[in-house]
């Protein structure tokens, strides 16, 4: 006996992901597929069943397929449905084939590049007794130009790292980052920077906590005067 199911459109991506609910580590097979009206998955779940030797004796297997209207449906599905880090996978999986797919990619990959961005500078750290008991205050951040320095070290760190930082002009931080930030005791915004890296600009967020460690992070729409994110064009330089 033969079956068929038929998907309208291409695939974009596949990957195994592993499931939000489940007390062992189940995994399906999604299937991505794109045309010219929305998204399809074609979802592969498996059931193996074994013996007290780890042998597999029985096994089901089932398909389904849903239909979203959105990228941002398909995001929200696969979220509810999986692990924490699903969305991504799938992502990570079908960048390349798909512009949509890799627009929204990208942040999510700038995200793990300014996750491991981060530098420290012991002037900065705001409490006492952190790096040296005979430490007090912050003796950097009594400076006028301490934001100037945060600023710069994680410029030179971005650049050494393959990011593209544009240097003649900045991001002007708003009232919106300030109030928005959430900033723990001893956590400070320097300033935001702009850097392109993947065909985009971004505006990136400089803190400095408490420990003295400077680190960056996307900015979200009106932290600063430019756009959070934008993709390249051949205008810009």
């Amino acid at each position: 006996m033969t079956d068929r199911l038929r998907i309208n459109g291409w695939m974009v991506a596949e990957a195994d992901l592993e499931h939000g609910y489940s007390p062992y580590n189940a995994f399906d097979r999604v299937c991505v597929f794109r045309n010219p009206t929305g998204w399809s998955t074609l979802t592969i779940a498996r059931d193996v069943r074994y013996d007290d030797h780890d042998r597999p004796i029985s096994g089901t297997a089932t398909m389904t397929t849903s239909e979203f209207a959105t990228l941002q449906d398909l995001a929200d599905s696969i979220d509810k449905g999986y692990r924490a880090g699903a969305w991504v996978e799938l992502l990570d999986a079908g960048h390349e084939t798909d512009p949509d797919l890799y627009a929204a990619w990208v942040p999510e990959r700038m995200r793990r590049d300014l996750d491991k961005a981060s530098v420290f500078n012991r002037d900065l750290a705001y409490t006492p007794g952190y790096f040296d008991p005979g430490q007090l205050g912050a003796p950097g951040r009594a400076l006028p130009d301490w934001q100037a320095h945060a600023l710069g070290a994680m410029a030179a760190n971005l650049d050494e790292q393959g990011w593209d930082v544009v240097h003649d002009q900045a991001a002007t931080v708003t009232d919106t980052a300030e109030a928005g930030g959430l900033l723990s005791t001893g956590t400070e915004i320097a300033g935001a920077l702009r850097a392109r890296r993947y065909g985009y600009e971004a505006a990136i967020l400089v803190r400095v906590d408490d420990c003295g460690e400077i680190y960056a992070r996307l900015t979200e729409e009106g932290d600063t005067d430019r756009p959070a994110l934008r993709a390249l064009t051949d205008d810009d330089e």
